[in-house]
């Protein structure tokens, strides 16, 4: 039932979002459809019995999401519809609270009774002034009802009708697909469960579930680079959905939360629409915007990992997030012209990972270990899903972290952490890696030979708390990793050339990626597997 303060507090807007969010879901599965058409054109090549089973099952998919997303189209009018009812009942009810008397009070719930201070003037005049007055009471009292009445009837039968809608007409049940297969894996299944899971399942139920559940396989680490990038882009859209409703209806926090979240959605779509030239294009591998007490995630490639013959993952620090995240898909674009340009004749991948939480500000948040903490086992397990789901011979795997992001990829990398299937590690203007027990490059999980690191000489970085000594838990991240008494080889700290600004330069720390800097040209190296040079120019 709608109460009386629903009633009084209700938004008309609130609802005509909602549908205009089922609409937009209409026009995603539309659109899935249309991806299933291509599944089915895929398969013209395949003859015989199986390839006449798989047409025939994915078409059959197709006809239910079409017909899905007819049977969503019936359900904005029926919001529409209440929504009006009920705004109609909202202006009943407060054209009869306009009209009250003064000696009438209503309680939070709606009741009414004729005020105990009222004083005797206040009552209409004449003998019968206590009968009129409980009369005036009763009319208001079933105003005020027929009101709640009219507006809990129309919720009522919204709800009964959309209902009868969802999920069985515009969802596929478990016996949609002729029976169900295992469960989705949950959130952290290794890469190789996944994996099996997915390679168990039918051609139908394969799209069954990228149909019903786009946005729990979008973040599964050991499905395909493809399927997590089908499943993203309509988690994408959905989640874009949803933040527009926060934006307008929520309160001024959680609008401006949204808001920011929202122009990260826009740079990342826009960077989806990019033609990278010579068939290269963008995809979106992870992907979570909804909660707004989050800064979001979002993982994106330059390029396929699962076919490049080079992978570089660039794992940013602090500050980094959704509203933000323009100038990291600039930096994985640098990165991977870099790579183009150096190999030429090789395919090469590069991905932002945006999959953690990272400190919002370098004071107090960046000095404390624990983001990195909550980190290691989610960037550990996104690499060993590239592994998992490459094609082809081994791929040249490369994790760059930035800042804090080097923390990060020193932990995961720490020889009592969860460890990463890579080649090379990179740590580029570091406040120090460390972890517990991680005094030295020799306490990393990782050949030093391939550990490298680079400072510009004016990166603000070297302001950090700690940074010429051993860890201390709770005080910066240990050793400068470009420090000798870390242990590195000198022919691992690679050349940076001054950045821009002044000594200990903000401008500096970001500065690696910029066009023409050897810093960039040196990233490129390494990412192919090539040596990077120590010195200007050598």
């Amino acid at each position: 039932m709608v109460s009386y303060s629903e009633l009084k507090k209700f938004e008309r807007g609130l609802l005509d979002d909602c549908a205009e969010a089922w609409q937009d879901h209409a026009e995603n599965l539309r659109d899935q459809a249309d991806n299933v058409k291509t599944q089915i054109d895929a398969l013209d090549g395949w003859e015989g019995e199986g390839g006449d089973a798989a047409r025939d099952g994915l078409r059959d998919l197709r006809g239910l999401i079409e017909d899905s997303a007819g049977e969503i189209d019936t359900i904005p009018p029926k919001i529409t519809d209440a929504a009006e009812t009920i705004q109609a009942a909202k202006e009943d009810l407060q054209a009869a609270l306009d009209g009250k008397a003064a000696y009438l009070d209503v309680d939070g719930s709606g009741g009414v009774s004729i005020s105990p201070d009222a004083a005797v003037n206040d009552f209409p005049a004449g003998s019968q002034g206590a009968d009129m007055a409980e009369t005036a009471q009763e009319e208001l009292q079933t105003a005020i009802d027929d009101a709640l009445r009219k507006a809990t009837r129309a919720d009522e039968d919204a709800a009964g009708d959309i209902r009868g809608i969802v999920p069985s007409s515009i969802g596929i049940d478990s016996g949609a697909a002729g029976g169900a297969p295992a469960a989705i894996p949950g959130p952290g299944s290794s890469p190789e469960t996944v994996a099996a899971w997915w390679n168990e399942l039918s051609p139908l139920e394969k799209e069954t579930y990228l149909f019903s559940d786009s946005v729990r396989l979008g973040n599964l680490d050991g499905l395909p680079i493809e399927v997590r990038d089908r499943a993203n882009r309509f988690a994408l859209d959905e989640h874009e959905s949803i933040l527009q409703i926060q934006r307008e209806h929520g309160n001024a926090e959680q609008s401006a939360i949204a808001e920011d979240k929202l122009e990260g959605v826009d740079k990342i779509t826009t960077f989806l629409d990019r033609d990278f030239g010579d068939g290269e294009r963008a995809y979106l591998i992870g992907f979570d915007a909804e909660t707004l007490d989050k800064d979001g995630r979002a993982i994106v490639s330059v390029g396929n990992p699962d076919t490049a013959d080079n992978v570089a993952t660039h794992v940013p620090g602090t500050g980094a997030g959704l509203g933000g995240i323009g100038t990291d898909l600039d930096r994985i674009e640098a990165l991977d012209g870099a790579a183009d340009g150096l190999a030429p004749d090789e395919n090469n991948a590069t991905v932002l990972w945006l999959g953690y939480d990272a400190p919002d500000e370098v004071l107090p948040d960046a000095g404390s270990t624990s983001y990195a903490d909550a980190a290691e086992d989610d960037l550990s397990r996104f690499q060993e899903g590239l592994r998992v789901t490459h094609s082809g011979p081994d791929s040249h795997n490369v994790v760059m972290g930035h800042s804090y992001g080097s923390a990060v990829v020193g932990h995961a990398v720490n020889e009592n952490g969860p460890g990463m299937p890579v080649d090379d590690v990179v740590f580029i203007g570091s406040p120090g890696v460390g972890a517990d027990g991680v005094d030295g490059v020799q306490d990393l999980s990782i050949d030093p030979e391939h550990v490298w690191a680079t400072k510009s000489e004016n990166d603000a970085i070297s302001l950090s708390p700690n940074i010429g000594e051993d860890f201390v838990p709770g005080v910066g991240h240990g050793t400068d990793p470009t420090n000798p008494n870390w242990g590195l080889d000198e022919d691992n700290i690679f050349y940076s050339e001054r950045g821009p600004g002044g000594d200990s330069s903000a401008a500096a720390h970001s500065a690696y990626w910029d066009d023409g800097r050897e810093s960039l040209e040196n990233l490129g190296r390494i990412t192919v597997d090539q040596q990077p040079t120590t010195g200007p120019g050598n």
